[in-house]
């Protein structure tokens, strides 16, 4: 027997949270790219389905003092189009542009990507590299949360009942700084990643040094992971081919990959090491506006 389905529209974040706290059994639909492929497949069946499409507080897209807002609607193609981010951020531009088809990344929204918790998220490693917080809001107030703390496990996350993702916080990057993003899949586009990563490297010009670095990896481990021993390989210390290669050598020490029907441990394990040392270099030439490596 086919059961009724209920879809609501709120206008407002108040009505939405007042949806969230009195329904339950829901699914929140945002741009639908995930939640409408699992239904069509059966993997799961929506019973009441709230829509976030109209909820105008997750709309916020802006440079803000010493941060840049992001609210979890905003679409993919926006990060993609967004001069503020290539100004920014260009690692998180960059990902969202990776993602899917020219359709896709009209309806898909950051929200999504990051809330459907997979490992290989694209938009989740540059995000985490980026040293970003969620803002997750309810009926009983809000908390800011390190991104890299909001995912449990594969498809997994922290989110309570009557909580969601009103907005992403990215800290303004400080000078010098550089980033990028690369993807490893088994086409050119429209591929899940069977590798990714992003990294992100603040330069000391005159020493031609690094001071500090953050890397993220994804579909390397059960979430997408900080690679925490490579990044204090690097800091304070001047560039060097060497250095770069210690650097991507030591990622090892923080993924777990496994095999799957993409590829297996042992590709992703070797190619984790080689994408991340091309974002470093990468990062590296941004942030000293020139080709050093």
């Amino acid at each position: 027997m086919v059961g009724i389905l209920t879809y609501s529209e709120p206008s407002t974040l108040e009505s939405l949270l007042s949806l969230l706290k009195t329904r339950g059994d829901l699914s929140l639909l945002g741009g639908g790219t995930d939640l409408l492929v699992k239904a069509n497949k059966g993997i799961t069946s929506p019973r009441n389905l709230i829509s976030l499409k109209s909820v105008e507080e997750m709309q916020n897209f802006q440079l803000e003092k010493d941060k840049i807002i992001i609210g979890s609607m905003v679409t993919l193609d926006r990060l993609t189009r967004s001069i503020l981010l290539r100004e920014k951020a260009l690692c998180l531009a960059e990902a969202a542009g990776e993602i899917g088809s020219p359709q896709i990344r009209h309806r898909g929204t950051i929200g999504g990507n990051i809330a459907n918790a997979s490992p290989a998220a694209d938009t989740v490693p540059p995000l985490m590299a980026l040293n970003s917080k969620v803002k997750l809001v309810s009926t009983e107030g809000e908390k800011q949360i390190a991104l890299e703390d909001f995912f449990s496990g594969p498809g997994k996350t922290i989110l309570g009942q009557g909580q969601v993702i009103k907005e992403i916080i990215i800290p303004t990057p400080k000078n010098n700084q550089g980033s990028a993003f690369l993807k490893l899949g088994k086409r050119n586009a429209l591929a899940i990643s069977l590798v990714n990563v992003s990294a992100v490297v603040a330069a000391d010009i005159q020493a031609m040094s690094i001071i500090e670095a953050r890397i993220a990896l994804g579909a390397a481990a059960p979430t997408v992971v900080l690679a925490d021993a490579a990044a204090e390989k690097l800091k304070g210390r001047e560039i060097s081919e060497a250095l770069l290669e210690s650097a991507a050598e030591a990622v090892w020490q923080d993924i777990q990959p496994i095999t799957d029907i993409r590829t297996s441990a042992e590709y992703r394990r070797e190619m984790s090491k080689v994408i991340t040392k091309r974002a470093l270099i990468k990062a590296i030439n941004r942030a000293f506006g020139r080709k050093l490596l």
